[in-house]
């Protein structure tokens, strides 16, 4: 797992051993942003180097590489983006259930339940890419 040496924080104070305010946070606060908000656009890539891998756009919605669909919803944590997932998909699989997750743009780390982790790779690799 690559881990940078700095990092721009997009989480929350309660997250810093020494309490630091987060830059987001800290932006939000003296309304630097048009919307409280971030959105986030990956681009998978392969191995690729020194190539775009995605997008972050801070105080507004990226309107370029997103869709119309727009979803909010509410942090059960608010240490991590922590909330709470009703359900996952991939293929033919699905399972309807809650669970506590968990969205972090900083690893390449899937974490969650065993039964969904365990079937998702299978699943996945029976899925063309482009879908």
């Amino acid at each position: 797992m690559f881990l940078p040496k700095e990092i721009l924080g997009l989480a929350f104070t309660s997250l810093d051993p020494d309490g630091v305010l987060p830059p987001l946070i800290n932006a939000i606060n003296q309304s630097l942003l048009d919307l409280p908000i971030f959105t986030v656009y990956l681009e998978h890539r392969g191995a690729a180097n020194n190539v775009p891998g995605g997008v972050f756009t801070y105080g507004g919605l990226d309107t370029t590489n997103c869709g119309d669909v727009i979803a909010y919803q509410s942090l059960s944590s608010a240490t991590y983006y922590q909330f709470v997932a009703t359900g996952f998909a991939l293929g033919s699989y699905s399972i309807s259930k809650k669970y506590q997750v968990i969205s972090d743009t900083i690893s390449s780390y899937i974490g969650g339940p065993k039964a969904v982790i365990l079937i998702s790779p299978l699943e996945a690799m029976s899925i063309p890419f482009n879908q």
